[in-house]
């Protein structure tokens, strides 16, 4: 049989003005645009850096991801001093504006890692051998921008419980307070010690004897910091009466470094109330006033929220809403596990 004809090449096939638009546009997503081939020259380009691995930013962008780095970052990925000053004032609105601490801190980070990429965060190292003094002309304004964003970062991590951020903005801050550049050592000192009492008990004679060393006596005799020792001292001490009364009272943030220790006292000290007060008979629950057991918990004259943390306990007791003066059971009913809710009562969860 005879071969089948063959078919004409496609440069001989008529080309109408659709499959010519359509070509232009196939090879031109397939084209690398103008902006992409800038982003390309530059990333090819070597990283401008100077001593000892320091980056000199030259990135001007107000808002920054932050991501962790793997490696020296280039010098236009990174904001100079000037940039920071204002993207840091910036978050300082956007926080005001909107309370929104993913973003502060996300932004936050971004200006912390820019400044420790640049070495605008730490002091120099003579410095820090001699303990953080005499810091020089030039380095002061530096330091003391590293010394503010550490500080305010430390302050929302505290009031968004974010303990880890805490942390780290504390340990950048220590050698900074050394240095004499901030009038806020006495409340972040308190911090300090409040922090190691909650996280690293067994370590706080250690670390108040640092902090103690790192202050000047007027520092050390400042209340926050003064604050702190009662507070420590309380617990140390099992003395639940000054610890909630110090408590209540908080320099500052201090109440959210605190609210554990708050938590492990009232449990400690709901024990000894059962135990004190529970009846001679083998089937009886222990019985006592409520407003009693408000002022043992550190719940002060607010019977309703003791009555109403009672019932979250895994304990049972009987209360008498009417008080030591209110002449036996008053106020009503049991209180808790599937009981009625009155004054008083049966609180707890087992």
């Amino acid at each position: 049989p005879a071969p089948p004809p063959a078919k004409p090449a496609l440069a001989l096939l008529p080309i109408d003005d659709a499959e010519k638009r359509a070509r232009v546009d196939r090879a031109a997503r397939f084209a690398s645009t103008a902006a992409e081939r800038a982003l390309q020259e530059r990333r090819a380009a070597p990283a401008p850096t100077l001593e000892a691995g320091r980056v000199e930013g030259q990135s001007m962008a107000l808002e920054k991801s932050y991501l962790r780095l793997t490696a020296l970052p280039r010098a236009d990925e990174v904001r100079p001093l000037p940039v920071l000053l204002e993207a840091f004032e910036m978050v300082r609105r956007r926080w005001e504006a909107e309370a929104d601490y993913a973003y502060a801190c996300e932004q936050l980070k971004a200006i912390r890692q820019d400044l420790t990429v640049q070495h605008l965060s730490s002091l120099p190292a003579a410095q820090r051998a001699e303990g953080g003094v005499g810091v020089s002309p030039e380095d002061g304004p530096r330091a003391r921008f590293a010394l503010a964003v550490y500080e305010y970062h430390a302050r929302l991590a505290l009031a968004a419980g974010d303990e880890g951020e805490f942390a780290q903005c504390q340990a950048q801050l220590v050698p900074l307070h050394a240095a004499g550049l901030s009038e806020h050592a006495a409340e972040f000192a308190a911090y300090r010690i409040l922090h190691c009492a909650a996280s690293r008990a067994p370590s706080l004679p250690d670390e108040l004897r640092t902090v103690a060393l790192g202050l000047a006596p007027p520092e050390l005799a400042a209340p926050p910091v003064a604050q702190a020792i009662a507070v420590v001292t309380a617990l140390q001490r099992g003395d639940a009466a000054a610890f909630f009364r110090e408590a209540g009272r908080m320099h500052n943030r201090g109440d959210a470094l605190v609210a554990p220790l708050v938590e492990q006292q009232r449990a400690r000290s709901l024990r000894v109330l059962c135990a004190a007060f529970k009846s001679p008979a083998p089937s009886a629950l222990p019985t006592l006033p409520l407003r009693l057991a408000a002022a043992a918990l550190g719940f002060g004259d607010d019977t309703a929220a003791c009555d109403a943390w009672l019932k979250g306990q895994a304990t049972s007791l009987k209360l008498t809403g009417g008080g030591e003066s209110g002449g036996g059971e008053s106020g009503g009913g049991e209180s808790g596990g599937g009981g009625e809710s009155g004054g008083g009562g049966e609180s707890g969860g087992g």
